[in-house]
């Protein structure tokens, strides 16, 4: 039987993924793609993504090496843990998410996934921008 190596859910509501992610165990991941996990209940109601995220993660042990999240609301809190328990993560996309700046604070500041081959930020509003950019400078070693 064919091992599963990616998996990619797209616009579904957060406690659809949150049950998905807390019922399946993939030991041979290496992608995963979220994309759209909405809350249903209302824009202001915490998500369980995050938290289910990590523990489907660790659960798994797979050998992840590409994490894509696009509208996901997950905080810091929830965030760093994945890319704690995953430094080996090669490529990282963070689309329609608030507190990109925070999560490369938190990258820099840590030290995390020091693999990285692919970061893609995209659809990040202008406040976020000059923070993103300082981050971005010391990830990548040119900050003066």
């Amino acid at each position: 039987m064919p091992l599963l190596r990616t998996i990619e859910l797209v616009d579904i509501i957060d406690r659809a993924t949150s049950y998905l992610l807390r019922i399946l165990e993939v030991p041979s991941l290496e992608i995963i793609r979220l994309y759209g996990c909405f809350v249903a209940a209302s824009p202001s109601s915490a998500s369980q993504v995050g938290k289910v995220l990590h523990i489907f993660l660790a659960a798994s042990s797979p050998p992840l090496q590409d994490l894509s999240l696009s509208a996901v609301r997950i905080s810091s809190e929830d965030f760093v843990p994945v890319l704690e328990y995953f430094p080996h993560i090669t490529s990282l996309r963070l689309s329609c998410m608030n507190g990109v700046a925070r999560f490369l604070e938190t990258i820099v500041a840590k030290r995390l996934c020091l693999e990285f081959d692919s970061l893609i930020i995209s659809r990040i509003t202008f406040i976020d921008f000059d923070p993103i950019i300082t981050h971005l400078r010391k990830l990548v070693g040119t900050d003066d």
